[in-house]
């Protein structure tokens, strides 16, 4: 993976800077079509609040062609003025995509290895530009999270982050997680004993597959 790329280059040695301006530079030079699952979820009127853990651009532009208006798009850190989740961000653009973990920027960090999204939950969840509006929405919020391959640490803090209560209490609101993980024992473990009733991860296809259905 990206990760993987980056740490064997013999150039890099833990700083994120000499590698960074360069994803920036590669993404401008790439012409890129709009993934198909991306496309059809855009089509699905009902989803206003996007919440990407990717630093490019696709999301947006997927949302761009099938509405025929722009999202609003946040990122943390900050790429922008715009700062935080609002719900009239909704009623302007009808829809936000709010990047998580950065946007490719040249004048604001955002993850691209493992090291990067250590620092970044760091300051999500401590900092003091955490974005509150944004956690407050996901606590009251069902969630559908879509092929999220991520380590196995940074799932579980992602769920709960996006709950106000530990995992184990009664809450109204649940996940449905289909990002293929059933072969990550130790994430379903975590699930299955923690989150039994209001988390559910789909073992069955591919959160394309999952993304067509909704489609259809």
């Amino acid at each position: 993976d990206t990760n993987d790329v980056i740490c064997a280059y013999d150039g890099f040695h833990g700083d994120p800077m000499s590698v960074n301006p360069r994803i920036v530079r590669i993404l401008k030079s790439l012409k890129l079509k709009v993934p198909e699952p991306l496309a059809l979820l855009a089509e699905i009127p009902i989803f206003k609040l996007f919440v990407s853990a990717s630093f490019d651009t696709l999301l947006e532009e997927a949302i761009t062609q099938k509405r025929g208006q722009a999202p609003a798009v946040v990122a943390f850190p900050p790429a922008s003025n715009v700062t935080d989740f609002d719900e009239s961000l909704i009623d302007q653009h009808g829809a936000v995509v709010f990047q998580i973990l950065g946007r490719a920027s040249a004048s604001a960090p955002f993850a691209v290895t493992e090291g990067q999204l250590l620092e970044q939950m760091h300051e999500f969840m401590s900092g003091a530009r955490r974005p509150q509006k944004l956690i407050a929405r996901l606590q009251e919020s069902h969630l559908l999270m879509l092929g999220v391959h991520f380590p196995d640490w940074l799932g579980r803090f992602l769920i709960r982050l996006a709950r106000a209560k530990p995992l184990w209490d009664s809450r109204p609101m649940m996940e449905v997680i289909a990002d293929e993980r059933q072969g990550q024992e130790g994430f379903v473990g975590f699930l299955r004993h923690f989150s039994p009733q209001q988390s559910r991860l789909l073992a069955t296809g591919s959160a394309g597959d999952v993304v067509g259905e909704l489609h259809r």
